[in-house]
């Protein structure tokens, strides 16, 4: 497997400074973290582009109409809520913390996700077990996965092993890079691309499909839904009913979507441009 190399982000840094305390016991004692401001994520000029995007959202896909009216206050609290478990799961992960988190029975084959805030705790779900995790670079947080860069060439080659040999996939699906193929779906309210290989994948083998919508924590595990479908459905259809249960996610919470830049590359628009 290749390996991206390159100069830790800031928000690496960040979790490794938070890994290294004694402070991130409690998965909730984010207080500190988000009154210092110290991080960028979390000042006022973030948090008000964070709301910029999301009133062109709702101009431009109405796709909020019927939902709780946020105010910029409301908002940029729970954008920065966000971030702070965001790097708070992900510190744990790093100092190797384990919270004993549990993963539902699940059919083998492709297992969507996307950058919910808690998502880097759902790697200790999959180490050990028969799951190929893609990553486009090597993760503090996902040490221990049996990981496979998409930018290998190999990477193919793996998943379809891995697939006909009775394991899953687990894929990000709120983000595709310029080099791969994507495939057109409805994403609340606005046209939008997703990653097509993984769906092709689950069309041509007939494979089961679902989706990580979050962690419960107090259950202490992954909340997963499986993705009905029907033999006519095409690699279309697949991509549509995951990007219907993003769509919900997000309009159930706006803030709660970590990966508000993500929409510079799913919809026509760059709401981030020059940020």
């Amino acid at each position: 497997m290749s390996k991206t190399v390159g100069r830790p982000t800031a928000e690496d840094l960040l979790i490794e400074r938070i890994a290294a305390s004694q402070d991130i016991a409690d998965l909730n004692d984010i207080a500190k973290l988000y009154e210092s401001r110290k991080v960028e994520c979390f000042s006022p000029d973030f948090i008000n582009k964070a709301w910029s995007c999301y009133e062109v959202t709702v101009q431009q896909g109405h796709a909020f109409n019927g939902t709780s009216v946020w105010s910029p206050h409301a908002f940029g609290e729970a954008f920065a809520t966000a971030w702070a478990r965001h790097l708070v799961a992900s510190a744990i992960r790093l100092r190797g913390d384990s919270l004993g988190l549990s993963m539902p029975p699940i059919r083998p084959g492709i297992i969507c996700m996307y950058h919910f805030p808690l998502y880097p705790l759902c790697m200790e779900v999959v180490v050990g077990k028969d799951i190929l995790v893609l990553v486009h670079r090597e993760f503090p947080w996902a040490k221990g996965a049996n990981i496979a860069n998409v930018h290998a060439p190999d990477v193919a080659r793996r998943i379809f092993r891995h697939l006909r040999a009775g394991g899953s996939v687990i894929a990000m699906v709120d983000y595709k890079y310029d080099m791969t193929r994507g495939i057109d779906v409805d994403f609340i309210g606005l046209p939008a691309q997703l990653p097509r290989g993984i769906f092709d994948l689950s069309h041509r083998m007939g494979l089961s499909i679902g989706l990580v919508t979050g962690l419960d924590i107090a259950g202490m595990q992954l909340l997963y839904k499986g993705i009905a479908r029907v033999q006519s459905d095409t690699s279309e259809t697949l991509a549509q009913k995951v990007a219907n249960e993003i769509s919900a996610e997000i309009v159930r919470s706006p803030p709660e979507w970590l990966m508000w830049p993500n929409f510079s590359h799913l919809w026509p628009f760059d709401p981030w441009k020059d940020y």
